[in-house]
């Protein structure tokens, strides 16, 4: 695979993950098995469990998605101008 293939691929990864806001690097099964709320008196109370199940899940979905939206984001931003640069050599 040559560099440039190398970094088309990195850019085009990067994208599915930008434009989904950070969704696809997010672990779905770990965040649904995780919860904040364990171990307290919210998860003791049967009718409230399964929400604070679900605010749990959407909480440390967002906490893992906006990192790696804006860490793609930029590797978005950097993978466009190194394949813009090899371009410009190029031509």
């Amino acid at each position: 695979m040559t560099r440039y293939e190398e970094i088309k691929a990195k850019q085009k990864g990067a994208l599915i993950c930008v434009l989904t806001l950070g969704l696809a690097a997010v672990p779905f099964s770990l965040v649904w098995r995780s919860n904040i709320f364990e171990g307290t008196s919210f998860n003791n109370q049967e009718p409230l469990r399964f929400f604070f199940k679900l605010l749990s899940f959407c909480f440390l979905t967002a906490l893992v998605a906006v990192p790696a939206f804006v860490f793609y984001l930029i590797s978005l931003i950097v993978t466009t101008v190194q394949l813009w640069r090899m371009g410009q050599n190029a031509g």
